[in-house]
């Protein structure tokens, strides 16, 4: 698995949250450029909500949905929700981590 950045405010929030270190690509490679749910969704013409469900696994995008999100972020579609690890912790989380407890 591929890891990536966290700073150690988000991986300490990811930690005591949720009692994970790991997240989808799609929310690490959002979180790395430094953009919100609405930055991303204005690009890709999504809604914030859609996306945070897309990320947490309680949304399974439309096939141009998923094509929109890859290209935006340099990925092939099917990489978006690959779990990555996050560097400094050998664990790797479910889809849901970082994304609210319904």
């Amino acid at each position: 698995m591929d890891r990536v950045y966290c700073s150690p405010r988000i991986r300490a929030n990811l930690k005591t949250t949720h009692g994970s270190n790991g997240m989808t690509r799609l929310r690490a490679e959002r979180l790395q450029r430094g953009m919100g749910l609405q930055d991303i969704g204005f690009h890709v013409r999504m809604s914030a909500s859609d996306i945070s469900k897309i990320e947490c696994g309680r949304l399974k995008p439309y096939p141009s949905q998923a094509q929109r999100l890859a290209d935006f972020f340099g990925l092939k579609a099917e990489e978006m929700l690959e779990e990555v690890g996050i560097s400094g912790h050998g664990s790797v989380a479910s889809p849901a981590v970082g994304c609210p407890i319904s």
